[in-house]
């Protein structure tokens, strides 16, 4: 049902329309858009036809705009046959001319309305007719001429009806673009240069029938667009290059001599604008033009993958990147060359000796990890680094190897079955007396670890029994637990025992709780049957009034 029809900016309205929060369907810079060209009256026509509200606004063109409202006449969503489609500066200025006139309509809804001296569109074609046959040619085309020097959307208009273009109409249509790409990106509100733009794409280029100008245009975008190295906000780009993407897939379809021309653009961009914002739309479409990639480009390409990870990812990107080079028959000084630039990268110089080593550039190499061996004994970095020499020297037969290992040893206190094979082979008959230097070194540990795992490595049972059991601790039997368990069951519930009765001599929670968690350790040792249940029994009957262990422990039985 049409429940109102307004014309040519004469506004009678019978509806009234309830708004809701239909501010959060737009972006800031569409709202504030929107409500000038509400301000400046540019709505030509709007009426109402069930839940839809229909309206002209006008702008480079004029506009259709529809608004969809639900039951309660609360705006659901917005529609524009514009370059945007959706929730664009048109479909916000009709919104705010609904909400007006809710306001408007509180108090004049019971008021007649009249449309008598409202003139139909057909009847102001007529008017205009008959005001415009008053004029000579000249004077009407010196008129329009007057116009264009005012509005230079009067002859994009002019232009549009045209059949075919001129060449003098294609100059200015690349001046047109020209100007426009030289324009200032701002960081924030970058709204009017995209829709200028986004209507440039459709409209204006659609109007062009020769391919091989209307890519020239394209390329020229797509260089502005991949100049672009911050915005905030980078929706309304990403829709631009979407559009530049659909017109040069129809350029490729109707004509694939122009690919190398598009694969040539993209290969400029991918090398001459790593730093573009928009990256991640970008290598999407490098994926799909560039077909042959060449080594320079490649690198291009991954140093700019590399530079979009942040710090927590980079290292990993970076041996994802060597690993990749690595199945390439490129040199390894490019290789190289490529680690070496990413210094700034925390653990870069593990892949950098590796390939260093590859290249027998082994005095690299050692330079190179020995500046990240510290004087601090617990640094990992200083154990990779040493660990990482001794293999290089070893694959390069050179007895320096050795010498990491008792690095490791004696200087970082690290320990490892390999390294004792390999120093027990190099010193041959020479072993034993190493040995010893190595028990004495490490008996002076204070918690014994690594004189205990030497211990198991040499096969001396009986002393890594001793040392277990003397002194025992809960970090100890846990350590150790399955070789305890296999050997020395009856011992390791011992101990278990030993441990509980010394932690529940203090009445707290965290005791009682500390020891359920042995209990249950227990039941995994064989033979452990019985033992935890007469252990429990002993503990109550010994602290009967403690209730909350009590209550803890029958949780065990």
């Amino acid at each position: 049902m049409l429940i109102g029809y307004i014309i040519h900016r004469e506004y009678y309205s019978v509806y009234v329309i309830v708004m809701s929060d239909w501010e959060e369907l737009f972006d800031w810079q569409i709202l504030e858009r929107g409500y000038d060209y509400y301000c400046m009256d540019n709505i030509e026509s709007i009426y109402r036809m069930e839940d839809t509200v229909y309206a002209v606004v006008s702008g480079t063109y004029d506009y259709n705009v529809e608004v969809t409202l639900d039951d309660e006449d609360n705006v659901i969503n917005t529609y524009c046959d514009c370059p945007y489609g959706y929730n664009c500066k048109h479909a916000a200025c009709v919104c705010y001319h609904l909400e007006d006139e809710y306001v408007k309509n509180i108090s004049t809804s019971s008021q007649s309305i009249l449309f008598d001296d409202v003139l139909t569109g057909d009847e102001f074609e007529k008017y205009l007719e008959e005001e415009l046959s008053q004029y000579e040619f000249k004077e009407l085309k010196s008129f329009i001429i007057e116009l264009i020097h005012d509005d230079d959307n009067i002859y994009r208009k002019l232009i549009h009806k045209k059949d075919n273009l001129s060449d003098n109409d294609l100059t200015i249509f690349k001046k047109r673009l020209n100007g426009l790409l030289n324009r200032t990106v701002q960081i924030e509100d970058n709204y009017e240069f995209t829709y200028d733009l986004m209507l440039f794409i459709d409209e204006d280029i659609e109007m062009i029938t020769d391919d091989e100008y209307v890519l020239e245009l394209l390329s020229s975008i797509f260089l502005k667009m991949a100049s672009i190295e911050y915005v905030k906000d980078e929706k309304y780009f990403n829709d631009i290059l979407h559009k530049l993407e659909e017109k040069t897939d129809i350029i490729l379809k109707n004509n694939n001599e122009f690919t190398e021309r598009i694969e040539e653009t993209f290969k400029n961009i991918a090398i001459n604008y790593p730093n573009t914002a928009f990256i991640d739309t970008f290598r999407i479409l490098f994926d799909k033009y560039i077909t042959t990639v060449d080594m320079e480009l490649e690198i291009n390409l991954l140093e700019e993958e590399l530079n979009r990870c942040d710090k927590y990812q980079k290292y990993d990107k970076l041996k994802e990147i060597i690993k990749h080079l690595d199945k390439t028959d490129y040199p390894i000084s490019t290789i190289i060359g490529f680690i070496e630039k990413h210094d700034d990268i925390n653990g870069y110089w593990k892949i950098l000796s590796e390939y260093y080593s590859k290249d027998n550039r082994i005095d690299d190499a050692e330079t190179l990890l020995r500046k990240n061996c510290k004087d601090n004994k617990y640094d990992d970095n200083s154990i990779i680094a040493l660990e990482l020499l001794k293999e290089i020297y070893l694959n390069a037969d050179d007895n320096r190897y050795a010498d990491c290992i008792e690095e490791l040893i004696f200087n970082y206190d690290h320990f490892s079955n390999q390294n004792m094979t390999l120093l027990r082979n190099y010193y041959k008959d020479n072993w034993p007396g190493k040995r010893q230097e190595i028990i004495t070194h490490y008996d002076k540990d204070y918690n014994k670890n690594n004189l205990m795992d030497f211990l198991l490595y040499l096969e001396e049972y009986d002393s890594f029994r001793n040392m277990v059991f003397t002194n025992v601790n809960i970090y100890k039997l846990h350590r150790y637990k399955k070789i305890l368990m296999k050997n020395y069951p009856n011992e390791l519930l011992d101990a278990y025992e030993r441990i509980v009765w010394d932690m529940l001599k203090e009445a707290r929670l965290k005791n009682y709780l500390d020891a359920c968690d042995i209990f249950k350790e227990m039941k995994k040792v064989p033979g452990s049957e019985d033992r935890v249940e007469k252990l429990i029994n002993r503990l109550i009957e010994t602290y009967p009034r403690r209730g909350r262990m009590m209550i803890e422990f029958e949780k065990i039985l």
